[in-house]
């Protein structure tokens, strides 16, 4: 299902109210007598059975002797003197556990665990799947389409693990999703496949797949990493419902599961792979020699997220020199000095469109052309804040989260080309301009606070995460020094330099070749 269809299916039953689809196998109620108690009696149980499972009840009543049951007739038999008032009470429990159920049924929370707990004088909640599709249509119409992709994702694994146990995601209460439930979860979530393997085969599968060879499944699980972020969400939507009074904050199972990252390498590119990529030849409006460009631009500008790089109008460049601009990810202003080579890839596209539309570029035209050749670019270059973007509605600003994401696989893909042609092993992406910026600057500085300021992160510890030092008093000079060893040729390495990168054994044997010879 879309997501448009599931957002209305789901608006539509919060509208309604929610209702569930019928029941192929409804749930049954029926007695019965167990073996004797401890005190020679046999009590009765109220026998609610689900999908061929039984939850028993226990009632008060409990007889003498088991022959007075009549398991036929469901009823005492009138041997026993309390026979006809037994058999009433009976009765009207029967008949309140079948009204439980069909009030928990229009709620779609129903289930033989339900109706006991609330015979038992709990109170009916709102199924903790019920409400996570609430958050996440919430989420949606607030207008925040990433982060209800993620939610949405969450919803989706969650239902396939309720069909792993044989139920419905609606049957799941609060009252179950315990530290328990959320391990067996995690354990599920460690046996999916990772979509990015799946979805986006390199061209040799894909020509394999079309030529109808053969071709193995993927074998590649989830990254933990990722299953954290599953559980991320889990513990957000856990923590809405304990404010909203649906758990209370003793129940929630997150305030003792701990949720597991494991450290990740951040791939950068040395000076020399991006001096490699600087020098490749490559055809002018080629989709690499674009890809090459925003690459190396995001680097110069302290490693701009492609997103916002996209994004960006003639209106951000200003006179003195710098760019200035809002930063999607969290609404912070950045501004930056435009280095030599970043203005050197400017006047290429200004120069570019005077040339393909006869006249200067607008303010609010956009500088790379990638948003320019969209569908709705007219209605996309009215949009020159993000604030204008926050107030489109749902519908239109997923449209423009998913052109934003198009636009960013192309420019990945021509990135590709650039691996394979400059000789490069390493995932070369948009994101690892972002890490190679700080790389370059982790060589030269040494104060994480400038490079903060740099990267735009809200907790220094965040920019910790891409380097270790960083150390000037200006932005603008710390910009103009770290890009500098990319502007020139590379510096002459001296003898000892160079000595120590031969392995020790080779310097020993050279050592005494050549006191052989001087002698």
């Amino acid at each position: 299902m879309s997501a448009r269809k599931r957002i209305t299916a789901i608006s539509r039953k919060n509208e309604e109210g929610y209702s569930r689809p019928r029941r192929k196998n409804p749930i049954t109620f029926n007695f019965e007598v167990n073996e004797e108690n401890k005190r020679g009696n046999f009590p009765i149980y109220l026998r609610i059975t689900e999908n061929r499972k039984h939850r028993r009840y226990r009632t008060s009543i409990e007889l003498s002797r088991k022959i007075d049951w009549n398991r036929l007739a469901q009823e005492i038999r009138t041997t026993e003197p309390n026979a006809k008032k037994w058999n009433t009470e009976l009765e009207k429990l029967k008949e309140r556990a079948k009204d439980i159920y069909r009030d928990l049924d229009e709620d779609g929370v129903a289930s033989a665990e339900k109706i006991i707990e609330v015979l038992e004088g709990g109170e009916k909640s709102m199924s903790f799947y019920v409400f996570a599709e609430q958050c996440t249509v919430d989420i949606y119409t607030n207008g925040a389409p990433e982060t209800y992709l993620k939610y949405n994702g969450f919803c989706n694994k969650f239902r396939d693990y309720a069909k792993t146990r044989n139920r419905t995601p609606e049957d799941f209460k609060f009252k179950e999703i315990t530290p328990e439930f959320v391990t067996k979860f995690e354990s599920f979530l460690h046996t999916l496949p990772n979509q990015q393997f799946s979805k986006k085969p390199d061209e040799q599968l894909k020509r394999k797949r079309k030529s109808g060879t053969e071709v193995e499944p993927n074998k590649t699980r989830l990254h933990q990493n990722s299953i954290a972020k599953t559980l991320q969400i889990f513990r957000a939507i856990m923590g809405k419902a304990v404010k909203l009074g649906y758990v209370k904050e003793d129940d929630n199972p997150f305030r003792v599961y701990k949720i597991k990252m494991v450290p990740t390498h951040k791939e950068e590119l040395t000076r020399e792979e991006v001096l490699s990529i600087i020098g490749l030849d490559l055809k002018e409006g080629s989709m690499e020699w674009h890809s090459r460009n925003f690459f190396l631009f995001a680097m110069f500008c302290a490693g701009i997220r492609i997103s916002d790089l996209l994004t960006l109008r003639w209106m951000n460049i200003s006179q003195d020199g710098h760019i200035r601009y809002e930063m999607a990810k969290n609404h912070k202003e950045q501004i930056l000095i435009l280095v030599e080579p970043a203005q050197e890839i400017l006047r290429v596209y200004r120069q570019r469109f005077t040339q393909e539309h006869g006249s200067e570029p607008e303010p609010e035209d956009y500088i790379f052309p990638y948003m320019i050749n969209t569908k709705d670019y007219a209605q996309w270059k009215k949009l020159t804040t993000l604030r204008m973007v926050d107030e489109l509605p749902p519908e239109q600003r997923m449209t423009y989260k998913k052109i934003l994401s198009a636009k960013t696989a192309l420019v990945n893909k021509g990135l590709r080309i650039i691996k394979v042609k400059a000789g490069i092993t390493k995932p070369l992406t948009t994101h690892i301009s972002r890490h190679t910026f700080a790389g370059l600057a982790q060589d030269i500085h040494t104060d994480n606070s400038i490079l903060q300021g740099l990267f735009k992160h809200s907790s220094l510890r965040t920019t910790e995460r891409y380097m270790k030092r960083f150390d000037t008093a200006s932005k603008d000079e710390a910009l103009k020094e770290i890009i500098k060893p990319l502007t020139g040729k590379p510096a002459k390495r001296s003898l000892a330099e160079q000595l120590a990168e031969i392995p020790e054994a080779d310097l020993r044997a050279f050592l005494k070749e050549y006191n052989k010879k001087k002698k």
